[in-house]
C-alpha cells in the first residue's frame, strides 16, 4: 500500500489525501486504461417462466421490466378454460335443444282468386321470393323518384341578359350624373331585363341499378299483399262496354289499377275510362309508383305469372 501511495506521489494535507493531476495522468495512461465493459460480468439471460397461473408461458425481456405473458387468442367460449370446464360446457350444449332456423321466403303463400265483382272463386299460390321481401322505404322512394324525374319534359327556357331584345346602348354616361353606372337596360335588376341565372332545357332523368329497380318492385308488391290490397282475378273480360254496367267493379275495388298481361280488353277499357279512380296498365308498364298511387292493385292470373317470372330472373 505504501508503495502504491509513493508511486502515485500522494501528499498529506489537513483535509485528507490529495492526488496530483500529473500522477493520475501518468498512472492511468492509454495503455493502462481499464475497460469498464470487460470488467463487468455478463448478466445471464432469463429462462422461460412456466409458473404462471393456468399454464400461460411468458418470457422476461429485461431484468428490470415485469414479465409479460404470451397472448392467448380466444377460441369461442374456450378462453382460459380448464379441460374440466370445457367438458362441462360441451355436455350442456348437447343437452340444449337445437334451434330450427326457418327461412321466411320458404313458406307457401296463398291468396284468393276473385272475379271482377269481388267474389272468391278459388285460391292461387304466390311466390314467397316476391311477396315475402322485407320492405324498405328508401328503395321504393328512389324508384318512384326516378320515374317521376324521367317524366319531366325539361323544356323550360329563360332568356339571359344577352338574349333579351334591346339594351345595346349605354343608358347614360359613366360619370357626371351622380347616379350609379349602368351598361344596359336589359340587366337583371331592370324591369324587362334578362334572368340572372336563366333556366335552360335539361334532362332530369337518372338511372338506377337494375337490381335496385327489381327489389323496389318486389317490395311494393309485398307491401300491398301484407295490407290486403293485392287482388288476383281470372280475367278482365266484361260483356258490355257501357259505363253503367261497370258500376259493380267500382263498388268492389274502389280506387284501383288493373293490370293485364298482353292487351286490355276493349269492353273493359271503354266501360272504365270515364272513372277517374280507375287506371289500366299492362304487366310490363307496372312500376312501384302506380302500385303505391292506388289503394288497390288488381292483377290477372296471366299477368301475375309474367311479373313474377320477370322479377325472379335477377336471382338466377
Amino acid at each position: 500500500m505504501s508503495n502504491l501511495l509513493a508511486k502515485l506521489k500522494l501528499s498529506p494535507s489537513k483535509g485528507g489525501v490529495s492526488l496530483s493531476t500529473r500522477a493520475l495522468s501518468s498512472t492511468f495512461s492509454k495503455r493502462t486504461t481499464l475497460n469498464p465493459i470487460r470488467s463487468l460480468k455478463t448478466v445471464p439471460q432469463p429462462e422461460k417462466v412456466t409458473n404462471y397461473p393456468q399454464e400461460r408461458i411468458g418470457r422476461i425481456q429485461h431484468p428490470y421490466l415485469r414479465s409479460r405473458p404470451k397472448r392467448v387468442e380466444p377460441v369461442g367460449n374456450r378462453f382460459f378454460l380448464t379441460p374440466v370446464e370445457s367438458q362441462a360446457i360441451d355436455a350442456r350444449i348437447k343437452d340444449f335443444p337445437k334451434l330450427q332456423i326457418v327461412d321466411p321466403q320458404s313458406e307457401v303463400l296463398t291468396t284468393d282468386l276473385k272475379n271482377l265483382r269481388g267474389e272468391v272463386i278459388g285460391t292461387i299460390e304466390l311466390d314467397s321470393k316476391v311477396f315475402k321481401v322485407p320492405v324498405r322505404k328508401d328503395i321504393i322512394h328512389r324508384s318512384c323518384k326516378r320515374y317521376l324525374a324521367s317524366r319531366r319534359q325539361g323544356t323550360h327556357s329563360q332568356k339571359s341578359k344577352s338574349e333579351v331584345s334591346g339594351g345595346g346602348k349605354k343608358p347614360r354616361p359613366q360619370k357626371g350624373s351622380g347616379q350609379a353606372r349602368q351598361g344596359s337596360i336589359r340587366a337583371p335588376h331592370y324591369r324587362g331585363g334578362g334572368a340572372a341565372f336563366p333556366v335552360k332545357p335539361r334532362d332530369y332523368s337518372f338511372s338506377l341499378n337494375r337490381k335496385v329497380e327489381i327489389l323496389a318492385m318486389k317490395m311494393a308488391l309485398a307491401n300491398k299483399h301484407s295490407t290486403g290490397s293485392f287482388h288476383v282475378v281470372e280475367s278482365l273480360q266484361v260483356e258490355s262496354h257501357k259505363t253503367k254496367d261497370s258500376k259493380s267493379i267500382i263498388d268492389a275495388y274502389k280506387d284501383a289499377v288493373f293490370v293485364d298481361s298482353e292487351e286490355i280488353p276493349r269492353n273493359f277499357q271503354l266501360s272504365t275510362q270515364n272513372f277517374h279512380n280507375i287506371q289500366t296498365k299492362l304487366q310490363h308498364e307496372l312500376n312501384p309508383y302506380f302500385i303505391l298511387k292506388h289503394p288497390n292493385v288488381v292483377v290477372t292470373k296471366d299477368a301475375l305469372d309474367k311479373i313474377v317470372g320477370r322479377l325472379n330472373q335477377s336471382d338466377e
